[in-house]
């Protein structure tokens, strides 16, 4: 009867040493990851609108939240569009930053570039995020991206961003927009347009 006791006992502290063990494992990982963890920074758009201004720009709001402890710097965005019905590519990049409010309020073009700033280097500290609006505008002399004048398409849109020093880009999940004859043709010069990505879209008209 002593010997069982006394293994039974045996096993209780080991067991109650395990646990302190995986407790202190999973207390160290957590605080590695609220303290010690370099940055990561994911990238969130708004739906796109479109702008035209002698040449088709995009205006976009980009919501960079870093998931990491560090802060991190988003050093340089990009815009690739690929055509889904022909060969077109666009390369669009941030001309702009885009101060909201003064945009809307703005009542002649000309009156618009109160509203605009130049881009810079976007600093995220950890856990937090960066709201910004860029004014996009086609990249102009590419050889592999020409950009000949504006059409209808069916664009996989892709917003790519380079952060921390790297010279790699890092592509964001793809969506798809629709740059229909209809929207061309209700566009005024200078007038924006509204846009929503077709994933955007079909996830509302699924609601039930």
């Amino acid at each position: 009867m002593a010997m069982h006791s006394s293994n039974k006992v045996g096993v209780v502290q080991w067991i109650s040493f395990a646990l302190s063990v995986l407790a202190f494992v999973i207390s160290a990982v957590i605080a590695y990851m609220t303290t010690f963890s370099g940055p990561d920074i994911q990238v969130s758009v708004s739906s796109p609108q479109w702008v035209l201004e002698g040449q088709l720009r995009i205006k976009l709001t980009c919501v960079f939240s870093n998931r990491g402890a560090r802060s991190g710097v988003i050093d340089d965005v990009m815009l690739r569009l690929e055509s889904q019905d022909d060969a077109t590519k666009w390369l669009l990049y941030p001309l702009v930053e885009v101060d909201e409010r003064k945009f809307w309020e703005s009542e002649e073009p000309g009156d618009r570039e109160k509203a605009e700033s130049s881009v810079y280097p976007v600093w995220v500290a950890g856990k937090q995020s960066q709201v910004v609006t860029y004014l996009f505008v086609p990249l102009p002399d590419h050889p592999d991206f020409p950009y000949r004048g504006i059409k209808p398409h069916k664009f996989k849109f892709v917003l790519m961003t380079r952060s921390n020093g790297k010279w790699e880009w890092e592509r964001q999940p793809p969506a798809t927009i629709v740059l229909s004859k209809e929207t061309l043709d209700k566009m005024s010069p200078s007038g924006t347009m509204q846009d929503y990505f077709e994933e955007f879209d079909r996830a509302r008209h699924e609601i039930k």
